[in-house]
């Protein structure tokens, strides 16, 4: 009887570790959110996605590299990192994975977009907020070494205001922004799959539903085991 409890828990525990889907995202546009190439990206986490970030629903991001690429009504696989992978030019610090981390003034910008809070930034779709979208795109993209300075120091464009803004937040790490690395599904973490990196917030460390479940079940697993020893 014992043998048989045991051999229901494991399988119990193998089909529920097996049947825990990977973070995915899917990729879309919203009109008179975006501009051009880069721009708002609006991302739909799925729900292993969702219990680690801090969305509860489709939420908007940004490019991180220039050199790679994104379909829109795509879903990929993700993974959450410092660090965005071969895409582009790095000269600064390299991370753990051999990628170019994050940089705090980004991570600043996205963090007062996704409040609400970024000054100057236009949320009204439209016109205002594609063109919005467009200078936050190219001063992140400036900020990650993915390309020159498309304007003046002091011109007081919207370009010049968010870079100033960045520079004078006083940020000097990523807080809870993170990078969302994108892959084709079913190639997760295989360079020659790799799609564009996009940005996204942690959520507070609270263990996923699926953990919780398969930590109770070990735990029981091992109880039973150390019981049976016991007789």
């Amino acid at each position: 009887m014992a043998k048989r409890a045991i051999l229901a828990l494991t399988v119990a525990l193998w089909v529920a570790s097996s049947t825990l889907a990977g973070p995915t995202v899917t990729v879309n546009r919203l009109s008179g959110q975006y501009y051009g190439g880069g721009g708002e990206f609006t991302l739909t986490p799925n729900q292993d996605l969702m219990d680690i970030i801090a969305e509860t629903g489709p939420y908007s991001s940004f490019c991180i590299e220039k050199g790679e690429v994104v379909y829109a009504h795509l879903t990929y696989d993700v993974s959450v990192n410092i660090e965005a992978l071969n895409g582009g030019v790095n000269h600064g610090p390299t991370g753990p994975l051999g990628g170019d981390t994050l940089d705090p003034l980004t991570a600043y910008l996205y963090s007062e977009f996704r409040n609400g809070t970024l000054a100057d930034y236009d949320y009204t779709p439209g016109a205002g907020r594609a063109a919005s979208a467009g200078a936050l795109q190219d001063v992140i993209w400036f900020i990650e070494d993915e390309a020159g300075k498309t304007w003046t120091d002091g011109d007081s464009s919207l370009r010049d205001r968010f870079y100033t803004a960045a520079i004078n937040s006083g940020w000097t790490d990523i807080r809870d922004v993170r990078v969302l690395n994108l892959y084709a599904q079913g190639h997760l973490g295989d360079s020659r799959y790799k799609a564009q990196d996009q940005l996204m917030r942690l959520a507070p460390k609270v263990p996923a539903p699926g953990a919780i479940l398969i930590g109770s079940l070990g735990t029981f697993l091992v109880g039973c085991l150390r019981r049976r020893k016991m007789v």
